[in-house]
């Protein structure tokens, strides 16, 4: 049996950039280690999963609930977890290959490019990178 990463003796010392409700832990886990790239969970249960944004520093965590809204509708617009990439062609060709749909590509005026999509929960993400 695999040894769990439990480091719940410092989660005061962190910084939380966001906490997601999820249906699905073992799902969300496996989409924002794999696809999302953000390495190894620093704490994990079956409840409970925290990744560390490895450019920011800041805890992107995983809840389930059982609950969490799973459909686009359900969902705001108003809220997305931001994350950067280093080659946001690259990361799009690996969205598409995962079977992500719906991914939307723009810019802004300061030269920053970045694409919108959502998890498999219908979580909104953006993905941003300055060229």
């Amino acid at each position: 049996m695999a040894t769990q990463n439990r480091d719940y003796d410092n989660i005061g010392s962190r910084h939380y950039g966001v906490v997601i409700d999820v249906k699905n832990i073992d799902r969300m886990r496996s989409f924002y280690y794999h696809i999302m790239e953000l390495g190894t969970p620093v704490v994990e249960s079956n409840f409970w999963v925290e990744f560390q944004d490895p450019g920011s520093g800041l805890i992107i965590a995983l809840h389930q609930t059982g609950y969490a809204p799973i459909s686009e509708e359900e969902k705001s617009d108003h809220v997305a977890i931001c994350i950067q990439v280093d080659e946001l062609e690259q990361f799009k060709r690996k969205l598409a290959k995962h079977g992500i749909r719906h991914i939307h590509e723009n810019s802004l005026p300061s030269g920053y490019r970045f694409v919108t999509f959502s998890d498999p929960e219908a979580n909104r993400i953006m993905a941003i990178r300055k060229d």
